[in-house]
């Protein structure tokens, strides 16, 4: 059964989620299920060991768990070994309900409006425009949220297989009265134009959230803004054990794997196995990112190859998961931006469609007020020049028969 998901004022509730976190209370063969199938995710050994002996693998490894509990999260082809053709037991019908909530959330996200009925026009035409472009699976994932937050300057994970190819970490993040204040107004502002939408917004971006030490106090004041805390993804769980532990005991997991966390190799999946008990880690969705992983990297940031379109048609152009605002408070910044398939012009992923740079930090609510002025389409004149910001590769995704070599003549020479 596909659970009903509904809002009650600004937040989102699950009763799946709610029944999933009780009976992990009381039920530790549930946490057990949970860390079998992360294993069988993130720790290659274990998953071919599991295909050439299914039972005694299990028996041994984790013998609190019987084939029924198991077995909905093995491949089809060992079932057929094994001969089971047997109903789940009650705790992976639970696991999988869980689980599933993940696909149903990108899919409300996506079917969410922001109030402002310019925006929601814009955002429902970059959705129709990525859905065309983008036939992989990856891009059905993608949700366009609202807007995110960078509270820090770069990042300190160096992930090879950073997206977004966050810099390397150059600036902590701001820790000051005025930037609370500051950040607390953008995020009235936002919760004005957005209404209950904006709870999907995010405090980072090429950033990781741990960098900024003050991450969790912001996310406090997201939740009392916005009714809930945001949704949160880490590269650095495995060195911030502390960190992690105390979010889970916060409001972040009143919300479905509101925390999930990117792993950089295996080393930091076993890290996680050896210093969080089986409850702490199945209330989280752990992301194995590395080559020895069933990972499918999007072709984007990093990943980018420029002789690889065919290839990235299959596994996704982006992980640029917004059409909206990035606002940057280190940098005084705002952008608002839409994704794309990554390409020489966007190796990130997305386009900026207009930036807004501050000198004073205080000024940044002005800068988003102006950028809301370009939607649902940037002020135009008959004296505006256009040029083109795309590589010519993606020109064939928008030519018109009767506008033929448009684009070539554009990139040439910008004209109004």
């Amino acid at each position: 059964m596909v659970e009903t998901m509904n809002y009650s004022g600004p937040v989102f509730h699950s009763a799946t989620w709610n029944n999933y976190k009780t009976a992990l209370k009381s039920e530790p063969r549930l946490g057990k299920l949970k860390a079998f199938r992360d294993q069988l995710l993130c720790d290659t050994a274990f998953a071919k060991s599991l295909r050439e002996a299914p039972l005694d693998v299990l028996q041994a490894q984790y013998p609190m768990l019987r084939i029924n509990d198991a077995a909905q999260f093995l491949p089809a082809d060992i079932h057929t070994r094994i001969g089971w053709h047997g109903d789940s037991s009650d705790i992976a019908s639970l696991l999988r309900q869980a689980l599933d909530l993940d696909i149903q959330l990108r899919n409300l996200v996506k079917t969410s409006r922001p109030r402002q009925q310019e925006w929601h026009s814009w955002r429902e035409r970059q959705i129709e425009r990525y859905r065309r472009e983008d036939p992989s699976t990856r891009a059905a994932q993608i949700t366009h949220i609202p807007f995110a937050f960078e509270l820090t300057e770069g990042c300190s994970g160096g992930c090879s297989f950073c997206g977004l190819s966050a810099d390397p970490l150059s600036h902590n993040g701001e820790d000051s009265e005025r930037s609370k204040q500051v950040f607390r107004n953008l995020l009235q502002q936002l919760h004005h134009y957005c209404g209950e939408f904006a709870q999907w917004g995010v405090l980072y971006w090429a950033t990781d959230p741990l960098d900024y030490h003050k991450y969790e106090l912001y996310a406090d004041t997201f939740a009392e803004e916005l009714g809930q805390w945001p949704s949160t993804t880490t590269a650095l769980a495995e060195t911030q054990i502390d960190r992690i532990k105390a979010i889970l005991h916060s409001g972040a997991i009143e919300r479905p794997w509101a925390v999930r966390c990117s792993m950089r190799s295996p080393s930091a999946y076993q890290q996680l196995v050896q210093k969080l008990t089986d409850h702490e880690r199945a209330l989280l969705r752990l992301l194995p990112q590395y080559k020895q992983s069933q990972s499918v990297m999007a072709m984007a940031g990093r990943a980018f190859d420029p002789d690889g379109a065919k290839h990235q048609l299959e596994v996704g152009g982006t992980i640029a998961c917004m059409s909206g605002f990035l606002i940057s408070l280190p940098r005084r910044e705002i952008q608002l931006i839409t994704p794309c398939l990554a390409e020489p012009q966007n190796r990130n992923g997305y386009r900026v469609i207009a930036t807004d740079t501050r000198e004073n930090l205080d000024e940044l609510l002005n800068s988003l007020n102006a950028l809301m002025r370009y939607l649902p389409c940037p002020p135009l004149s008959i004296r505006t020049k256009l040029k083109v910001t795309i590589d010519d590769s993606q020109f064939s995704l928008y030519e018109h028969e009767n506008l033929p070599n448009l684009l070539t003549e554009l990139k040439i020479q910008p004209s109004t």
